[in-house]
């Protein structure tokens, strides 16, 4: 406001003021990716807000996130992303789009070494197996 609406009396005219945008969305971003988007109602959840109140560069901790709904929201991802991040990376500060970024790359990762550990048993079970052979 440039300034305040003033009642005849010279006193502020609360009436007249416009609503207090409290989630920022004068500047609101939709989550694109399917990681934000379930990352989104994840949020919601906890903080008890609509989950279209959430875009992707809101900040949990603007929107009322505390250490204690941290440590929920830990438990919350590892149960619907399963990916496990370390209590540091969440209190760093971040926005809905960069958690999601580290949620998918930690998922990726996890894929990664999931096919890594499935290719070293192949391996040595194929290797046993020529060694029965050879016996």
């Amino acid at each position: 406001l440039e300034a305040f609406p003033l009642t005849a009396n010279g006193k502020i005219d609360k009436k007249a003021l416009p609503e207090p945008d409290l989630y920022g969305t004068d500047h609101y971003s939709p989550p694109t990716t399917p990681t934000e988007q379930r990352l989104a109602v994840v949020w919601a959840e906890l903080l008890k807000l609509p989950p279209e109140r959430i875009g992707r560069d809101a900040d949990f901790y603007s929107l009322g996130g505390d250490s204690l709904l941290t440590v929920r929201l830990i438990a919350a991802i590892r149960e619907h992303f399963q990916v496990e991040l370390p209590l540091s990376e969440i209190f760093s500060g971040f926005e809905l789009s960069s958690l999601a970024a580290r949620i998918a790359r930690a998922q990726e990762e996890e894929t990664t070494l999931s096919r890594h550990a499935a290719l070293l048993s192949s391996h040595q079970n194929t290797k046993s197996k020529r060694k029965k052979i050879t016996i």
